[in-house]
């Protein structure tokens, strides 16, 4: 819970694009990240939504930053625009910069998707939380 209260600095990137409100008022960019916000929230999981990392000497801001109840910091990136190439690029380079901050699928990062249709499976949102977040 203290966590979840510290101050941190949020991306202020396109900030234009945060057009979705989550019930604890936090501005987010797609419905698939309010659909991740809500369900960490009705799970009781504090978050930081775009809190922004430094690797190297760029800033990155994963979609959430989480800290588990063990004190394992984890972090999550939903990636809604799989139908873009260009996107998908980005995306690919982020991770890329996260594995060399030891930022790892199989360990500290989650990465979720919508399919090629924009549609994202909340029950695969909620086995992430789940199976990775609650322990």
């Amino acid at each position: 819970a203290e966590w979840a209260k510290r101050p941190f600095v949020q991306s202020s990137k396109f900030p234009e694009g945060k057009k979705h409100t989550t019930r604890d008022g936090v501005k987010v960019r797609s419905k698939s990240e309010l659909i991740i916000a809500e369900q960490l929230y009705d799970n009781g999981i504090p978050y930081h939504y775009e809190e922004e990392i430094i690797i190297g000497d760029i800033p990155f801001a994963p979609d959430f930053t989480i800290m588990r109840a063990d004190g394992k910091l984890m972090y999550w990136e939903h990636m809604g625009l799989t139908g873009v190439t260009k996107y998908l690029s980005t995306q690919m380079y982020k991770i890329q910069m996260y594995v060399t901050a030891g930022i790892v699928p199989w360990d500290n990062l989650i990465i979720s998707f919508d399919d090629t249709n924009g549609y994202v499976d909340v029950r695969e949102i909620d086995a992430f939380i789940k199976n990775r977040l609650i322990i």
